[in-house]
């Protein structure tokens, strides 16, 4: 059950990276999401070394493209 609402996320996450690139991701993920996943960002080091420091950015395209890179995406 736990792997169908987690499919269920992830395609909805990469509708609106593909229908509506620039909505932000506080419009479409819960806080909580948002923390687990930035977290995962630094650890798996996605964040570029350059704009380490910074605060991430907003849109939810940049957070699709960085879940898809935790299982293996190489853009």
């Amino acid at each position: 059950m736990l792997d169908a609402v987690t499919d269920w996320q992830v395609c909805s996450l990469a509708r609106y990276a593909r229908d509506a690139p620039q909505t932000l991701v506080d419009e479409v993920l819960i806080w909580d999401e948002v923390e687990v996943l930035w977290t995962k960002v630094q650890t798996h080091a996605l964040w570029r070394a350059t704009e380490r420091g910074r605060a991430p950015p907003r849109d939810v395209r940049t957070w699709v493209v960085w879940l898809a890179m935790m299982s293996g995406f190489r853009p």
